[in-house]
């Protein structure tokens, strides 16, 4: 799904105008941005939690040369699905 299809569907199970569905999810986007840049967990209840999470230093290997190398610690965002969504995924036999 595109920014502009989560609009449009925010808009119209909502009742919003489209430009306030934008601006509602470009502050929902902001303050994601704002959590991660304060290493804070962001979580939309029974959907989504985003950890910022620090992944250490640690040697590598360059695969043209073989030449090793430090690669620095650096932090990811780790995403978990809620059980909310979670249950929505369809079975193995691909009923929902």
């Amino acid at each position: 799904m595109k920014k502009q299809d989560l609009i449009d569907a925010i808009a119209e199970r909502t009742g919003m105008t489209k430009t306030n569905a934008e601006r509602a999810l470009d502050a929902l986007k902001s303050e994601a941005t704002l959590c991660m840049a304060t290493g804070k967990e962001f979580e939309i209840s029974g959907l989504v939690r985003i950890t910022p999470k620090l992944r250490p230093a640690r040697q590598g290997r360059n695969p043209k040369t073989g030449e090793s190398l430090e690669i620095p610690a650096r932090y990811h965002a780790a995403t978990k699905a809620l059980p909310a969504l979670l249950r929505a995924l369809p079975d193995v036999e691909g009923r929902a």
